[in-house]
């Protein structure tokens, strides 16, 4: 167990601190503040396949303080990055997701081959070291149809706690035109609608339907009666939806009765 205190380190090392790999960028020295536990700093590395460069001494009120610094190449740091991304996604990134932070997909398979993900589905992978949640399926309901899934129906009703609607599978909106041709598709209900960014928002980064768009899709569906009466007056006891949208919602439930 290390004590608290500062070290220097040279450019291009990278320190464990206080829970996250911090990279020394510059050229000359830097004081960076050290972490607890010098041995979480090891299995970070053993993760991510850090090699140790050398150990650097700091002293703290009299007491010495052990550093190990780690040398660092660019596949690491994609893998790094990724892992971040990760993080805010309950553990999952897809090959989308690489994309769009300039990682090369196929890194992904690289890793998988190495131990450092799971592959739960194509082109969708998970890093173990996440904890999963209880959020943990809905996201990969969004990710599954290669990220282009929406939590809706009944699903959205119940993530909003609008009424006592208990769905069996979860509901997923996907773009009209999309099919997807891939494994696990049984798990979901799926369906087909254009959604408008005004129709989406989002529960812990997991993108799901509004209120209101939800309350829509249960007056198109079969959804039973009561179950869209209680939403439209939980909404309405909440505020979550305009008097007028409510009003014109209950008009139709009224009318379809």
């Amino acid at each position: 167990m290390t004590r608290k205190g500062w070290a220097k380190c040279k450019g291009g090392d990278r320190i464990w601190i206080a829970g996250e790999i911090i990279e020394i960028l510059e050229s000359h020295d830097f004081a960076a503040r050290l972490g607890e536990d010098a041995g979480e700093g090891d299995k970070l590395a053993q993760r991510f396949g850090l090699v140790p460069t050398r150990k650097l001494n700091a002293s703290t009120s009299g007491s010495d303080t052990v550093v190990i610094c780690y040398a660092i190449n660019m596949r690491n740091l994609a893998l790094e990055q990724a892992f971040k991304l990760a993080q805010e996604q309950q553990g999952y990134v897809t090959y989308m997701n690489l994309s769009d932070v300039g990682i090369d997909p196929a890194l992904a398979r690289q890793w998988y081959q190495r131990g450092r993900v799971e592959r739960v589905a194509q082109g969708v992978y998970r890093f173990p070291q996440v904890q999963p949640t209880e959020l943990d399926a809905y996201r990969f309901a969004t990710l599954w149809p290669a990220g282009r899934g929406v939590l809706s129906h009944e699903t959205a009703l119940q993530l909003h706690e609008l009424c006592d609607v208990n769905p069996d599978k979860i509901h997923v909106t996907i773009p009209p035109l999309y099919r997807p041709k891939r494994n696990g598709g049984d798990l979901y209900v799926l369906h087909h609608a254009r959604l408008d960014l005004h129709d989406i928002t989002y529960i812990e980064g997991i993108p799901i339907v509004t209120p209101g768009r939800a309350i829509t899709q249960a007056l198109a569906t079969k959804i039973p009666p009561h179950l869209i009466a209680q939403a439209i007056a939980t909404a309405r006891r909440l505020g979550r939806i305009r008097r007028q949208e409510l009003d014109e919602f209950e008009r139709q439930l009224l009318s379809s009765a």
